[in-house]
């Protein structure tokens, strides 16, 4: 992203936001807000980040951050 956004001069914010604007798929997102209780409930039930990354598509650290610092990752 921070390629195409030098190229044509706009923020890598702008690209992602044109790309997913456009249907591109984007890597490394994280679960949505409306899946903290199960993502929740599922760590509670002692799911392992890896195990969670899979269930929901995401990196393992991806879901970690998510729990640990209470983001939203849509």
């Amino acid at each position: 992203m921070y390629e195409l956004g030098a190229e044509f001069g706009i923020t890598r914010q702008t690209v992602s936001l044109v790309l997913k604007r456009n249907g591109v798929q984007m890597r490394m997102q994280g679960p949505r807000e409306d899946q903290r209780d199960e993502v929740t409930a599922l760590r509670d039930r002692a799911w392992s980040y890896a195990r969670l990354g899979e269930r929901f598509k995401v990196d393992p650290w991806t879901v970690r951050n998510y729990l640990v610092s209470g983001a939203t990752l849509a």
